[in-house]
């Protein structure tokens, strides 16, 4: 069966992302650096609240001191292991991101993962950054894809895996279009710009709705225990199979259902098995 694909979008304004910045601003400034990862997660916040996949709004629940706790252990790792650990803090904070990252209508404890590894996002940045140089800088846009299909191609929300299918080409050819915009508005189109490229990456960042990926669990409501003592119903109720929710049929004579759902309370993460919802579910 080929996948669906769910295509996601951003929606978020000039002046929003103008005003996020001018907070973000004042209060690194007035906090004297220390309100940084406050900052950092009211901008992703508001970036986050504003980008849908397959119209379903996505969320950040990160908080500015979780990221704080985060930093001071990764940077007090760093000294301990006389910077050894720095390499892995693109990574873990990538990781922490991502983790905070769900679907709006998701339950608060299905956690979005990220399975990249410090030695790929290493040898991308070394790889990159090499390569820009020799090419004085013009390939930026097709690395700049590169990396981001990386990442999507490491995450999961919502147990489905994402892709990206921007090319260097085309983004080339829109930041040419904007930078021209730019110079002949005398700037003013520059404000924009953020905006522009969220939306292109959000536009060009896909969902496959039928392909599922292992998830995380937190807090996880236990299973309902099956009726009938754990017995199987008569053979008119249907069940899923697998990753997901079971549904139960109603058609007389009906055998299994061997079908696939997205992630659910009712099963355990990557576990096979056969399940009945509790009565008051059906």
């Amino acid at each position: 069966m080929e996948s669906r694909k769910l295509r996601g979008d951003f929606d978020g304004g000039m002046l929003g992302c103008l005003g996020i910045s001018i907070l973000q601003f004042l209060l690194v400034f007035f906090t004297l650096g220390i309100g940084a990862p406050w900052a950092t997660c009211m901008g992703k916040r508001w970036e986050i609240r504003h980008t849908t996949i397959g119209g379903r709004r996505l969320v950040f629940d990160g908080r500015g001191i979780q990221l704080l706790g985060n930093q001071l252990k990764w940077f007090f790792l760093s000294i301990i292991t006389l910077g050894i650990y720095a390499w892995w803090l693109g990574v873990k904070q990538h990781r922490w991101y991502i983790k905070h990252i769900r679907f709006e209508d998701d339950p608060e404890y299905l956690v979005s993962t990220f399975s990249g590894t410090a030695a790929e996002d290493c040898g991308l940045a070394i790889f990159t950054g090499f390569f820009a140089l020799i090419t004085l800088f013009l390939a930026v846009p097709a690395l700049i894809c590169m990396r981001r299909r990386w990442a999507c191609k490491n995450t999961a929300i919502g147990g489905k895996r994402l892709a990206f299918e921007g090319t260097g080409g085309r983004l080339f050819g829109k930041y040419m279009l904007w930078y021209f915009l730019t110079i002949i508005t005398l700037g003013i189109f520059g404000l924009w710009l953020t905006v522009k490229e969220m939306r292109w990456f959000a536009r060009n960042t896909v969902m496959y709705a039928n392909e599922c990926a292992s998830c995380e669990y937190v807090n996880r409501p236990a299973m309902p225990a099956a009726p009938n003592g754990g017995m199987l119903p008569p053979p008119n109720y249907g069940y899923g199979y697998g990753y997901g929710a079971p549904v139960i049929t109603s058609v007389p004579g009906a055998a299994y259902n061997i079908t696939i759902y997205a992630p659910s309370p009712y099963v355990q993460p990557q576990q096979q098995g056969m399940y009945m919802l509790p009565p008051t579910q059906r």
